[in-house]
């Protein structure tokens, strides 16, 4: 109990640093690039010794990534829920050495090592099917990938079983913390996600098999409700999705996809009804909520630096640019 207080605390204070939708637009609108990086850097990246710049803000953001994951780590087992975060990188290592293992290269160049393990590691335990350190969904995830990708020679199925095994991995330690919060996160990414790909799909023409084998079980919508909104035109699906989360980006992200061809606002959309839940966990008054959407805000909020930073140096139309800014915390 003491150490939720502690952490509370700390992050209360962490969290009127983070950038605002405002300063983000007014820095995509500016036209000096060294106000830009002058208010990035006064709102925690970088410093006076390593200044944020164009040509170091990469390192920067993957220093700042490394440092939010130490940071985790120092809050304890009380914490270890958080894991819920960082297990994407375990399955980004896995998918990367299972992909070079397939091609007979080396890409321990992209490994990440803001996982549950560190990434050299994970490069020995996947190398030599080692149990002994990878999750029981981990170990699946290498197996069966590495199987499917052998007798396929399709290189998607790495991606596809590793998600599946990912977001059980997320339930698992959802269901082990106890904390109700903790779980709807889960149930909302698992939407979320099942969303993306259900759109994606059916704008391939891909019958319903094909989604189904993809469908990740443990969200708030059941396969029904998807097997039936595959009967009907892509086009008039949003209505079986009213009530949920994810209602604003099957109707508005769906009415956008089909005028311009881009997935841009529906992708944009499907991540800020993950962070619109989110948010609810700072309205909490002391506990594991505050602490875990903090974690959820930062890591978007890396996310819209990298999109505006990328814009801004690739002279994209700064409108271009906020359309993709993806929600902040406020």
């Amino acid at each position: 109990m003491a150490n939720c207080v502690f952490a509370t605390a700390m992050i209360r204070s962490l969290e009127k640093r983070l950038l605002t939708t405002e300063q983000f637009y007014n820095m995509i609108d500016s036209g000096s690039i060294e106000d830009v990086c002058r208010t990035v850097q006064e709102a925690g990246y970088g410093s006076d010794a390593e200044p944020f710049r164009p040509d170091t803000y990469m390192k920067i953001l993957a220093d700042r990534e490394n440092n939010l994951f130490d940071e985790t780590l120092k809050l304890g087992k009380d914490f270890e829920v958080l894991d819920v975060l960082n297990l994407v990188n375990d399955y980004h290592n896995i998918k990367v050495l299972l992909k070079a293992e397939a091609l007979g290269i080396d890409r321990s160049d992209i490994l990440l090592n803001t996982g549950t393990i560190p990434a050299e590691k994970m490069a020995e335990l996947v190398r030599d099917r080692d149990r002994s350190q990878l999750t029981e969904n981990m170990l699946k995830a290498v197996l069966e990938a590495s199987d499917t990708q052998a007798r396929t020679n399709d290189p998607q199925w790495i991606d596809i079983i590793c998600d599946r095994y990912w977001f059980a991995d997320m339930q698992r330690v959802a269901e082990k913390s106890g904390n109700e919060f903790v779980k709807g996160y889960v149930r909302a990414k698992i939407d979320a996600s099942n969303l993306k790909t259900y759109v994606r799909v059916r704008t391939m023409g891909e019958a319903w098999p094909f989604f189904s084998d993809m469908f990740i079980p443990g969200g708030t919508i059941e396969p029904a409700t998807y097997q039936r909104a595959y009967t009907e035109d892509l086009n008039q699906f949003g209505a079986h999705f009213k009530g949920t989360l994810i209602y604003e980006a099957a109707l508005d992200g769906r009415i956008d996809l089909e005028k311009t061809g881009k997935f841009t606002l529906f992708e944009k959309l499907c991540d800020d009804a993950v962070m619109h839940y989110a948010k609810e966990g700072k309205y909490v008054t002391f506990g594991i909520e505050v602490v875990f959407a903090y974690f959820v805000a930062k890591q978007a909020e890396m996310t819209n630096i990298r999109i505006m930073m990328a814009g801004k140096l690739a002279g994209t139309d700064p409108e271009l640019v906020k359309e993709r800014m993806r929600e902040t915390y406020e």
